[in-house]
């Protein structure tokens, strides 16, 4: 059998304290208008081992510098947001810009009033995307 592309699902922490909101929803007289759009973060990453879909032993691991523009993060809340820019600083520390596209993430939120800001000092994880569905 031939060696595939291994799996990538980085762990990250937004660091608390350090979310900016850094674009907010306008368009004519919508009203959503001044709704969070995006957000810039500090992240605390965890490196993990790159997975094969038959478990086989690999040394690579996926760190901050893997971490692309296109990628989804998604909360335990259920949030899910895209990668819009990505600054990594180090293995373990990378600056994240994080998108409400759409604002599927408000749109869907069962809080009244909706939230959509990415929860600071909790894990979630970042995984890649391939032809709409995670890869």
């Amino acid at each position: 059998m031939a060696v595939q592309i291994p799996d990538i699902l980085i762990l990250g922490k937004i660091q608390f304290g350090s979310l900016n909101v850094s674009q907010s929803f306008s368009s004519g007289s919508s009203v959503y208008n001044g709704t969070p759009l995006s957000f810039t973060t500090q992240f605390d990453v965890v490196p993990q081992s790159a997975g094969y879909p038959d478990a086989i032993a690999n040394p690579v691991y996926a760190d901050a510098a893997d971490i692309q523009i296109g990628m989804k993060f998604a909360l335990p809340t259920g949030k899910i947001y895209d990668v819009v820019f990505v600054d990594a600083h180090s293995t373990t520390s990378a600056s994240v810009g994080l998108m409400d596209t759409n604002l599927n993430v408000y749109a869907n939120s069962n809080q009244d009033p909706p939230d959509n800001l990415p929860t600071e000092n909790t894990y979630g994880c970042f995984f890649p995307m391939t032809s709409g569905s995670a890869n």
